[in-house]
């Protein structure tokens, strides 16, 4: 039995033809890695490797992250047991869009990075939608699980509400930094600020990769759309 992959995205980006799987269906969710240029060599390992890097979530920018309480007086054996878990833990952080100005002014220099779109598995256990809580700290008193893995799960897959315009996908890698991508990147989107050396190397690479290359660009509307690029 084949059956389509289906392709889930928040953003206009004309989309290619979905690919065919066997044995059920396979869901896969486009998501933005963004880069700033002193970080290019980073989006070409994505690019080149096929794999997204999976940082110590404590070197993440969120002073809260990973933040959690118990709601009772002094430590518990549960929350030992569930910060020794979530030590275990990598992450690295995606967004469901590309279409949002603070994330080109935060995280891909001020509109002179990049971001690398990827297919990502939206299965349980690696990859989580990040839900974002009201409160600063992870109550693990209101987790809807009983063990300290599963809970130490559920404290890094939610952050302060704060943060929910970044619209974040998370994969959570276990004990190992590297996240392997079943796909091939298959497009790019540059900043409108991008130096001209740092677009012109990316043409090369995209080129020879057959990848689409795009441009952001500001609308009127204060909207973000984008401009095919010829490559190299």
């Amino acid at each position: 039995m084949i059956i389509d992959t289906v392709t889930v995205s928040t953003d206009q980006v004309p989309r290619r033809p979905a690919q065919q799987s066997c044995f059920g269906i396979l869901i896969v969710m486009l998501a933005y890695k963004f880069r700033p240029p002193e970080q290019a060599a980073y989006a070409l390992d994505i690019i080149l490797n096929n794999r997204l890097y999976c940082a110590d979530w404590k070197t993440l920018n969120d002073p809260m992250e990973g933040k959690l309480s118990c709601g009772v007086p002094g430590p518990t054996e549960m929350f030992s047991e569930v910060c020794a878990e979530t030590n275990r833990y990598k992450v690295c952080s995606l967004s469901a869009t590309f279409n949002q100005h603070l994330l080109w002014g935060h995280y891909a220099g001020g509109f002179k990075g990049l971001a690398v779109e990827v297919e990502i598995d939206i299965f349980p256990p690696d990859v989580v939608m990040v839900d974002y809580r009201p409160d600063a700290y992870a109550a693990i008193e209101n987790s809807p699980f009983s063990t300290a893995e599963e809970t130490a799960r559920y404290v890094l897959s939610s952050k302060y509400e704060a943060w929910q315009c970044e619209k974040e996908i998370r994969v959570l890698s276990r004990n190992t930094e590297w996240y392997g991508l079943k796909s091939p990147v298959q497009r790019v989107i540059v900043g409108h600020y991008m130096d001209t050396t740092l677009l012109d190397t990316f043409k090369i690479v995209c080129g020879h990769k057959k990848i689409e290359l795009l441009q952001e660009q500001i609308l009127p509307n204060g909207k973000i759309d984008t401009l095919r690029i010829p490559s190299t």
